[in-house]
């Protein structure tokens, strides 16, 4: 986890995700626009993909999933406070 930490964008995509209300799928177009505006679709896309590569490989295979052009977080694999402190919110 400390290699994500030290990856700016990585760290923010990642959280972006696992943090998202409501937790669902996000279009790949989305996260393009939110962290890679200064580049053009196709650099754009290649460090989107890299992100998840990596974040894959250090968070494991099963922490980020994908639907076609759309990837989320898996609840179950990736714990998030965020989501956790909403769940005991809306619970009381």
């Amino acid at each position: 986890m400390a290699a994500v930490v030290k990856q700016p964008k990585r760290l923010a995509v990642v959280a972006y995700l696992a943090a998202a209300s409501p937790h669902r799928f996000h279009r790949r177009d989305t996260l393009l626009a939110l962290f890679w505006p200064e580049l053009d679709d196709p650099h754009a896309r290649s460090a989107l993909r890299r992100a998840l590569y990596f974040l894959r490989g250090e968070l494991g295979s099963g922490a980020v999933v994908g639907r076609g052009d759309e990837v989320a977080t898996a609840p179950d694999v990736l714990w998030c406070d965020v989501l956790a402190f909403r769940e005991a919110l809306d619970t009381g």
